[in-house]
């Protein structure tokens, strides 16, 4: 294991564009679990968690706790982002590393925009 992360991370400075791409997904990743963590208010209103076609109301709510599992999933989209694209890279997949971790921006930008709106709410 310590191998393939130390193999990972020599390979790493050659390949620029992953290197910025990855470092530019890392500090976002933990400026948008900031910017949560700050904006994370103690509220008795319960909002909106779950959609289903079950129930009365279609609608099941939860408390403002549920807000912090907003920023655990960024932070772990943001390890995982990283540890896969580095794994691909490993193998000689750049192009395909560079996507993955676009996508893995995508999905902490949309993962924001969500908290956002939700907290629009509140």
């Amino acid at each position: 294991m310590k191998q393939t992360i130390s193999s990972a991370l020599t390979q790493l400075p050659k390949h620029k564009r992953l290197l910025w791409l990855l470092v530019g997904m890392s500090i976002f990743a933990i400026g948008a679990a900031i910017y949560i963590g700050i904006t994370v208010t103690q509220s008795e209103l319960r909002i909106i968690t779950h959609y289903t076609a079950y129930g009365s109301t279609h609608f099941y709510r939860d408390q403002w706790i549920y807000m912090i599992a907003f920023m655990v999933f960024i932070i772990v989209t943001a390890i995982l982002g990283v540890s896969i694209a580095l794994k691909l890279l490993r193998q000689d997949r750049e192009a395909l590393a560079l996507l993955y971790g676009w996508v893995s921006i995508g999905l902490i930008a949309m993962t924001l925009v969500t908290y956002i709106h939700l907290t629009r709410f509140i």
